[in-house]
């Protein structure tokens, strides 16, 4: 139907000339394909498309209200509510072609499977990961040193160090993935338990021996046994009924020996490989008597006058013996060789005077045999002094002696005291005063029995006094009158023995303050006041107190409101400036 068209107008029986237009016939442009990337999951972009067409432009509807005159429209964080039916249109020419549609699926991710784990695990053991189920979801696993599954609960084998730590899992549904969950994996390294023991003794009587056979204590010392290990005793590899503690204690083991003692212990400790052990074994004599009647004691000295040291005495080894027990008489002590056949010993004054008797007992792991037939050293008559404790003094004091005659065999009945300087208010007393003439130091006094009796000789003993100087002050700490945030420092020189210092504020003790000189730092009006010092010497000398020295404190001025900067008056009108400080 395109071409010209003509037309004429007739009035009464008259046409006129053709009049003629030109008509043209678009084609309708055909209807667009329609294409999408659905399905797709949301959050993601929709992208639509549409062939080119030469001269075409383009106009898209769809869900949501969507509008666009692209050719290829993309929707960028895609909804549920942007799924349906998109058309799209064409217009060549001025002609609008049908519309071709495509439907777009968006598909939800699914929620996060959970993660867990079997807990935690020992190097060598099994990692158990844990996703809970999603209906129709498949697993990605990621984790430390590389790991990847694909299984909704994986394992791994063999687990090493580099596998512990954070391990993630999504799921997918449709295709859409799910966000990552985690879980931590531990893994603890294995400890190798052991354990030690040790005895109160290597041998054991046979039985009890009358209830004199000396019991064994065996000790177990766990190493990586964890909070609390189980034991089990063990005599020559059998386990001994009840002994399930950590020590275990028996008077006698049967006969014949050895007796091979060790004991099991199962650790608790987290991942103890092996969790049981075996200690070192002790290897138990076997005792079946005590040793006997012990040989008779002898000594080389047969009298002595006390005080006396360096005594031996001794006893034949008696077969079977481990160990021997002295009986001993007043006043004397072993000083070497306890529990042995031969002895040491010490006599003091406090020993009784004529025959002494020794005797000893042999012993072993059934106890000890019957005393030996006793030994006798004979302690002479002698005359000793005690000259008394060791003594302190001032200068120009005096000093009361504290000598004493020790013992009950003791012949002494008067004392000399003697010594390199100094007077005794009575030189044949014990108690007698002493006074030093030297002023500071040391002297050694010395008390000797006088016209001793018996067959000893006379006897001394020596005492010490130390003469120290009291203290006196000789500059006296100086007040002060100082601005606030200020230091103040006092001082003060004394002389005499040891000297020790105490402050005081208001005689009241300053903590710390215990020097020749004290010091406060950024002084404020509160620090103001008496200021003491106690000097104090080695009792018995009295301490001295210092004069007071005063501080005072005054406090720094501060303006707190400044002049007015500027003023502006009518001639002959009075000017007034002011300021305020503290």
């Amino acid at each position: 139907m395109a071409g010209t068209y003509s037309v004429t107008v007739t009035v009464n029986g008259c046409t006129s000339v053709a009049g003629s237009t030109n008509v043209v016939v678009n084609t309708i442009p055909p209807t667009p394909t329609a294409g999408s990337n659905s399905p797709l999951c949301a959050g993601t972009t929709i992208n639509l498309t549409t062939p080119s067409v030469a001269g075409a432009t383009y106009a898209w509807t769809g869900p949501n209200s969507f509008t666009s005159t692209l050719q290829n429209p993309t929707i960028a964080s895609a909804t549920p509510a942007m799924a349906g039916t998109y058309n799209v249109t064409i217009t060549v020419n001025g002609c609008t072609s049908a519309a071709g549609s495509t439907t777009v699926v968006v598909n939800s991710a699914p929620s996060a499977p959970t993660a867990a784990n079997s807990g935690a695990v020992c190097v060598g053991g099994t990692i158990n990961l844990l996703a809970s189920t999603i209906s129709g979801a498949t697993y990605s696993w990621t984790g430390p040193n590389g790991f990847t599954s694909a299984l909704q609960n994986p394992s791994i084998a063999n687990a090493t160090a580099a596998m512990a730590g954070t391990y993630s899992v999504t799921a997918t549904v449709a295709g859409c993935t799910s966000a990552a969950a985690t879980t931590n994996v531990v893994i603890n390294p294995t400890v190798t338990p052991s354990v030690s023991i040790t005895s109160t003794s290597t041998s054991i009587c046979a039985n009890t021996n009358g209830g004199n056979s000396v019991p064994v204590t065996f000790t177990a010392t766990p190493t990586n046994g964890g909070a609390s290990p189980t034991y089990q005793w063990q005599n020559n590899g059998v386990n001994i009924a009840g002994a399930t503690g950590s020590t275990y204690t028996t008077s006698f083991l049967a006969a014949p020996g050895p007796r091979n003692i060790t004991v099991v212990m199962t650790s608790n400790a987290t991942c103890a490989l092996p969790a049981t052990v075996t200690s070192n074994t002790i290897a138990m004599t076997v005792v079946n008597n005590d040793p006997g009647k012990a040989n008779t004691p002898t000594s080389a000295t047969a009298s002595v006058c006390p005080p006396a040291s360096g005594i031996q005495i001794t006893t034949t080894p008696l077969a079977g013996a481990t160990t021997y027990n002295w009986n001993l008489p007043p006043g004397w002590t072993i000083t070497a060789g306890v529990g042995t056949n031969t002895i040491t010993v010490s006599v003091d004054a406090t020993a009784l005077g004529g025959n002494n008797n020794f005797s000893v007992n042999a012993g072993n792991a059934c106890g000890f045999g019957n005393s030996s037939n006793t030994f006798k050293i004979t302690v002479g008559t002698f005359a000793a002094v005690d000259a008394g404790p060791d003594q302190n003094v001032c200068t120009g004091g005096t000093v009361t002696l504290a000598g004493s005659f020790p013992g009950t065999n003791n012949s002494a009945v008067s004392v000399t005291w003697s010594a390199p300087s100094g007077t005794f208010s009575n030189i044949n007393s014990l108690t007698s005063t002493y006074t030093p003439s030297i002023t500071s130091g040391s002297v050694t006094l010395t008390a000797t029995t006088n016209d001793p009796t018996g067959t000893c000789a006379a006897g001394t003993d020596q005492v010490v006094i130390t003469v120290n100087q009291p203290p006196a002050i000789t500059v006296q700490p100086a007040s002060q009158t100082l601005c606030s945030g200020n230091n103040a420092t006092f001082s003060v020189t004394a002389t005499g023995t040891n000297l020790t210092y105490q402050w005081q504020k208001g005689g009241v003790n300053i903590a710390g303050a215990t020097s020749s000189t004290y010091t406060i730092n950024n002084i404020a009006t509160t620090d103001a006041g008496n200021y003491t010092v106690i000097v104090s010497g080695v009792n018995p000398c009295p301490p001295v107190t210092s004069s007071v020295a005063a501080l005072v404190v005054n406090q720094v001025v501060a303006i707190t409101a400044q002049p007015a900067a500027s003023q502006t008056l009518c001639a002959g009108s009075p000017e007034t400036f002011s300021v305020t400080a503290t």
